[in-house]
């Protein structure tokens, strides 16, 4: 153990008393204050539905906070998911929605609300750190794999503008132009697409049921590392959740047989209307097929932009074969384990299938 580990474990043992998890209404309704001065009167996390659905119904999750002179002075939250490496199953977490009071800063409670979750689960992974946060896990002895793959493909003229670059008339023209040449290849692309298989049809789902069994079952014998794709994890996170309504759901058929599902929000970014692919998995030879959907479809609801998040080379390959773009604004990924069996494989990127459901890095576009 060396020394920033030591002080971790100080710290975990100075406030493990103080520690308590959100289980009970009466939890719910005094976070409420605390959520409020924290994140903001409108966000997700000042929102009870928002509580109950994340940290009290998926089992494992939870919310924990400190309560210090009858005060609640720092939270920190845990979606628990099951860790496929290979054959093997392991307990993991995602750490979430980690605030402390700005008067309980700089004295240990940041620390020791993390350094408890590193202590009760072998495996705990984050998403979305700051530079300072980095620095400060590595030195605790995470493994940083870097930001995941950020792939955009622009649809219309304003999708071609670069959002960091003020709009002139001579990006405006570039941007038009750009559009002119890349849509009617993207017309052209779906349609030949059509054309490869005609017992492929794509139709949109309510819930999740057992038809999808087979397709996660691929989906995770392929992957050499990846989270719990359920049947029940997909109800939770896309059907069951508080904004359900902004979630399009499809599936692709062949025949009788289910062989892809892809997930959509609308939201918009950097004054853009973006298309999100929250999730996408499909067998490899009607992948293309899918994404030549998403992209028809994009089209269809005129969206400036569709973008994607993850990490699974397949899926990557395809996307830029749609003449997606890579970006640089790819979340950082973060990973502690304690399970010596499994660390090298964890330490490896080309190892991981990780899109944006994995987290609650989709979450934070919902309103």
């Amino acid at each position: 153990m060396n020394s920033q580990q030591r002080v971790v474990e100080r710290m975990v043992d100075r406030f493990a008393d103080h520690i308590v998890d959100c289980v009970e209404e009466s939890d719910v309704d005094r976070l409420r204050d605390f959520q409020r001065e924290a994140f903001g009167d409108e966000a997700r996390q000042s929102k009870p539905r928002f509580t109950h659905w994340a940290y009290m119904r998926l089992h494992g999750s939870r919310l924990s906070y400190c309560e210090r002179d009858g005060d609640i002075v720092g939270q920190q939250g845990r979606l628990r998911t099951t860790l496929n490496v290979g054959s093997r199953e392991l307990a993991a977490v995602w750490a979430t929605d980690l605030r402390v009071r700005d008067d309980w800063k700089m004295k240990g409670l940041g620390v020791a609300l993390i350094g408890k979750l590193l202590r009760d689960y072998p495996v705990v992974m984050a998403l979305g750190l700051s530079e300072e946060a980095r620095r400060m896990f590595r030195r605790q002895g995470w493994i940083v794999l870097g930001r995941i793959d950020a792939l955009l493909k622009p649809l219309s003229p304003r999708g071609f503008q670069r959002s960091n670059v003020a709009s002139t008339w001579l990006t405006r023209a570039l941007g038009y132009v750009l559009y002119r040449v890349c849509r009617p290849l993207d017309l052209v692309m779906t349609a030949a697409s059509q054309l490869t298989r005609r017992d492929i049809r794509v139709e949109a789902v309510e819930r999740v049921d057992d038809a999808f069994l087979p397709l996660l079952t691929r989906r995770r014998d392929e992957a050499r590392v990846s989270c719990d794709r359920s049947v029940e994890f997909l109800n939770w996170r896309f059907v069951d959740c508080p904004v359900a309504h902004r979630y399009q759901r499809y599936a692709l058929w062949v025949g009788e047989d289910l062989r892809g599902f892809v997930v959509l929000r609308r939201a918009e970014r950097f004054r853009k209307d973006v298309m999100y692919i929250d999730e996408l998995i499909a067998d490899k030879d009607v992948l293309s097929r899918l994404i030549a959907f998403v992209v028809r479809e994009s089209y269809r609801l005129g969206v400036d932009a569709i973008y994607y998040e993850g990490l699974g080379e397949p899926v990557s390959a395809a996307l830029r074969k749609w003449a997606f773009l890579r970006r640089d604004t790819g979340h950082f990924f973060v990973v502690h384990s304690r399970n010596d069996t499994v660390t090298p494989e964890l330490a490896e990127r080309s190892n991981w299938t990780l899109t944006f459901a994995d987290s609650d890095m989709g979450f934070r576009h919902d309103r």
